[in-house]
């Protein structure tokens, strides 16, 4: 019994001295684990600084795609140059700390068609596609994996739209035959006398309350000379119209181009307009100006429609009062 005793207590220190013979090998095969690890890791944060860096300008270069689009189809809508107005407008902001401008790579003026397909040369231009192309110098991936750039490239595609819906300032209702549906700047808007009148397929509006007369189209006349009541509509929206000159609404018009209010929003309807009391729906909007009003034989309103682009909501159709939108 002694003699077995005695055995395993010699065999204690022999468990002992191996000990650190392990320690100092494993320390041995942690060492270059760590190296390896701290390597992976700078090569990640590297990764993840020029990722970051290109995530960043390619979110500038579409801002700049986007503005430089908006900037050219105002441009068409104003009947100006667009690549001026869109390096003016470019020249604004900023890609990469430097001036945008730089990176517009092409600025193409063409037609998108109801499908959103795009072509670009095609007239009467109604839509503007923009390209840029940004490039990044990789700054830690440079060294690493001497992959020294990246190039970033977007575009943009903006269009002119009719307006589809709006608040009238005019109780007058225009129809749509009077309007040329190529026409793309003011040379070609229409100039209309004698409104409301069958000939011109115009008339007043009460919108929504029945049979337009003078207790019923006043309210909707701007204040300080009728009640300045508005109405908001949306194409396919349908409402009230009657014919010929109510003669004691035209003093109010006057009324209004002596209060210097001259410009005005109206609804824009399927021709004819004006040959009975009836209904039609909406199916875009105008901006007019008027030039005269007689309140003596001939008794009407004379007006011209504008061209200019404006904001609000697209889906009309186009009778020279456009909004302007990004569709890509």
């Amino acid at each position: 019994m002694i003699k077995t005793i005695l055995k395993h207590i010699r065999g204690v220190p022999a468990v002992f001295e191996s000990a650190p013979r392990r320690l100092k090998d494993e320390r041995g095969v942690a060492l270059p684990l760590v190296a390896i690890a701290m390597m992976f890791m700078v090569y990640m944060a590297a990764l993840g600084i020029d990722t970051g860096r290109v995530a960043w300008v390619a979110n500038e270069a579409q801002n700049a795609a986007d503005i430089a689009a908006l900037a050219a189809t105002r441009a068409v809508a104003d009947d100006e140059d667009p690549s001026t107005r869109a390096n003016e407008t470019l020249g604004l902001n900023e890609i990469n700390n430097t001036p945008a401008g730089s990176f517009l790579t092409s600025l193409e003026p063409g037609v998108l068609d109801e499908n959103d397909v795009f072509t670009a040369g095609e007239e009467p231009t109604n839509a503007v596609r923009a390209s840029v192309t940004a490039t990044v110098h990789n700054v830690l991936m440079g060294v690493i994996s001497r992959h020294a750039e990246s190039t970033v490239s977007r575009e943009a595609i903006a269009t002119l739209s009719g307006m589809g819906s709006g608040s009238p300032t005019l109780p007058i209702a225009i129809g749509d035959c009077n309007f040329d549906s190529s026409c793309q700047q003011q040379d070609c808007m229409p100039y209309l006398g004698q409104i409301p009148n069958t000939s011109n397929n115009s008339a007043w509006t009460s919108y929504y309350t029945g049979n337009p007369n003078l207790s019923s189209v006043s309210p909707y006349i701007a204040s300080p000379c009728g009640g300045g009541n508005t109405e908001a509509l949306m194409v396919n929206d349908s409402i009230s119209l009657g014919n010929g000159s109510i003669g004691p609404l035209l003093p109010k018009i006057q009324c209004l181009l002596d209060d210097g209010q001259d410009t005005f929003l109206v609804p824009i309807v399927p021709c004819p307009a004006g040959t009975t009391n009836q209904s039609k729906e909406v199916v875009g909007f105008a901006m007019v100006q008027i030039d005269q009003v007689r309140t003596v034989t001939p008794k009407g309103i004379w007006l011209h429609a504008l061209w200019e682009g404006t904001t609000g909501t697209g889906g009309g159709g186009s009778f020279g009062l456009n909004v302007i939108s990004l569709v890509k």
